[in-house]
């Protein structure tokens, strides 16, 4: 959707998807000043660059579709430690949800952690995406397959304390020397020199 198309919206919308672009602060704005955008469904912002933006007006939309969103996708968002915190309170009220996906962007563990211990509202969830932590990379960028299936089952078992995760996945960056991502989920995916390696 053309953002300046939405200022004309006349009814409800229950999707809203803007992918692989580039929006500004005052795009972002509208989100909180559009009444039509509160009865939202399913968000997808893929590959929307949010790292220079202030998300205060995402995290309001957020809080006026807690009812309703049933899906939110913000992968490759360029997101930091400081934009999930602003969206934690609000995600944290989101009992709709039953897809989320926050792959490849670039969170912190103890940033991660508080966002899972802030879904015990999530009871409808079915598939949830995490990127991987940074502290799992070395200072090329490669991740130990070992330390990253050990601190990812961690997190599993920490989730598990609080609700029952249906299906929970985390993944890498791309693999700088093999282009792929290793993948923790019901079973775990190296990247493809790791596999190479074994």
């Amino acid at each position: 959707m053309d953002i300046a198309c939405g200022r004309c919206l006349m009814t409800p919308m229950e999707t809203l998807s803007i992918t692989y672009c580039d929006i500004s602060q005052s795009d972002l704005n509208y989100f909180s000043e559009c009444p039509k955008l509160f009865q939202l469904k399913h968000l997808d912002m893929k590959g929307v660059g949010l790292k220079a933006l202030d998300l205060t007006p995402l995290r309001v939309l957020l809080e006026n579709v807690a009812d309703t969103l049933q899906s939110l996708d913000m992968k490759c968002c360029k997101m930091k430690d400081s934009h999930l915190a602003v969206l934690i309170p609000a995600l944290s009220k989101c009992s709709q949800l039953a897809k989320v996906s926050f792959y490849c962007n670039d969170f912190s563990m103890p940033i991660l952690r508080n966002l899972l211990q802030h879904t015990a509202n999530w009871s409808k969830m079915n598939v949830e995406q995490y990127p991987a932590p940074l502290e799992y990379y070395d200072d090329f960028g490669y991740v130990s397959t070992e330390r990253f299936t050990q601190l990812c089952a961690e997190q599993v078992d920490r989730l598990r304390a609080i609700r029952r995760p249906k299906s929970i996945s985390f993944a890498t960056h791309m693999c700088p020397r093999c282009g792929e991502c290793c993948v923790y989920g019901r079973r775990f995916r190296p990247c493809l020199c790791q596999r190479r390696r074994q």
